[in-house]
């Protein structure tokens, strides 16, 4: 979808697979709005810049907010894929739509085949802290060839602490991978469907801080 224009102000642009950037110009809107206005002070400009901030922080919540509730996982994780970068009417949000640990659907529970998650059963997977101090559905990478579970993608130097007296038990087991959970499909539907509404949004919170900048109707 690189370069693709989903609206007259939002184009989605891919750096790497699954990974991209949400660039927002509310310029059009804000000069329709904003027209004629007398910029005492800057006040219409620092009104505007508040309300690009707020209405990039609505649809990061409730973007994070539908996700959440329609993958069946909690909302923490996915806080930390979206990172916003606002700059006058221009806002810039960091979207991340690789995959999830399947651990953040529920409490995992190991059984005589694998790891249950929820309603999801992971067969040949195992349940244990290895790397970090969180425990995670693991499977090994060679097993998981036949099983061919999702898996994130990451690098073990994020983890420089693990399990030593596992690891040396297990030798031969490794590398282990992290079971996980797609999140692109709904994600990128959840955010289109905000794209469809963040104009109107916008509009409505720039209208309430002008007024309360300017103490006039707008």
């Amino acid at each position: 979808m690189s370069g693709v224009t989903s609206s007259s102000n939002w184009r989605w642009h891919k750096r790497r697979e699954m990974t991209g950037y949400l660039n927002i110009d509310l310029g059009a809107d804000t000069q329709s709005i904003t027209s004629g206005l007398p910029n005492i002070d800057g006040k219409v400009a620092k009104a505007v810049h508040r309300a690009t901030k707020k209405a990039a922080q609505w649809l990061v919540t409730h973007s994070i907010r539908e996700m959440a509730k329609e993958l069946g996982i909690k909302q923490a994780p996915l806080k930390e894929r979206f990172i916003v970068d606002s700059q006058k009417s221009n806002v810039h949000i960091w979207v991340g739509l690789l995959e999830i640990g399947a651990h953040h659907i529920a409490n995992p529970q190991q059984n005589s085949a694998g790891v249950k998650v929820g309603k999801e059963q992971y067969d040949g997977a195992f349940y244990k802290t290895v790397y970090g101090s969180e425990g995670r559905v693991y499977i090994r990478a060679k097993r998981n060839r036949a099983f061919k579970h999702s898996v994130v993608r990451q690098r073990r130097r994020l983890y420089p602490h693990y399990d030593h007296s596992f690891m040396t038990e297990n030798k031969g087991r490794f590398p282990v991978q992290t079971i996980g959970i797609s999140i692109e499909e709904v994600g990128e539907e959840v955010l289109g469907r905000y794209e469809r509404r963040l104009n109107k949004r916008y509009k409505e919170i720039l209208e309430q801080e002008l007024h309360y900048a300017l103490k006039v109707e707008t």
